[in-house]
């Protein structure tokens, strides 16, 4: 049987802290481990929050997060929905005839988790809530990365992900 810690154990103690180091700003070939839609808190616009886990190289299982907007003024840029429907090969036919424009966020969702996808990682001094530009406790600046843009896989990241899957379909990167 598993040494499950008791409520006491739980509940006292301090949490360690970590600092997170945030990936270098770089092209990588990641699976899209999930995407959920939400909507902006003042816009109410939906937008897909992206959760994207590099598959190979020195950052392997490390994760990022980015956020892809439906909003029609986001459409043309980098990191918008349209780049990302563009990047996991959706086109006319994707949706089901018949799809109302309400339908098409939470579809998009479904469609985008599990793809393959390459993506262009930025990196930017966080934020509080209030905007206030965060520091570490070293007095650095807080960095924090992001995906800034997408693009479709290369033929030899879609073949080494298939050969690694038919291996051990069990460990998935995601």
């Amino acid at each position: 049987m598993a040494d499950i810690p008791t409520l006491d154990d739980i509940l006292s103690g301090d949490v360690a802290a970590v600092e997170y180091e945030a990936l270098p700003e770089d092209d990588y070939n990641v699976v899209i481990s999930s995407a959920e839609v939400r909507f902006g808190k003042k816009s109410k616009e939906p937008y897909l929050a992206i959760k994207a886990t590099v598959f190979d190289g020195e950052y392997e299982k490390r994760v990022t997060w980015g956020n892809s907007s439906f909003s029609k003024n986001a459409l043309p840029y980098p990191g918008a929905i349209r780049n990302l429907a563009q990047a996991v090969g959706m086109d006319s036919t994707t949706l089901p005839e018949g799809t109302q424009k309400e339908d098409i966020p939470p579809l998009m969702a479904e469609i985008v988790q599990g793809s393959l996808v390459t993506i262009t990682v930025t990196q930017e001094q966080a934020q509080d809530g209030a905007g206030k530009l965060k520091y570490l406790k070293t007095g650095e600046p807080h960095m924090r990365d992001g995906i800034k843009a997408y693009a479709p896989p290369s033929d030899e990241f879609v073949a080494a992900f298939e050969a690694e899957v038919s291996e051990v379909d069990t460990d998935l990167p995601f």
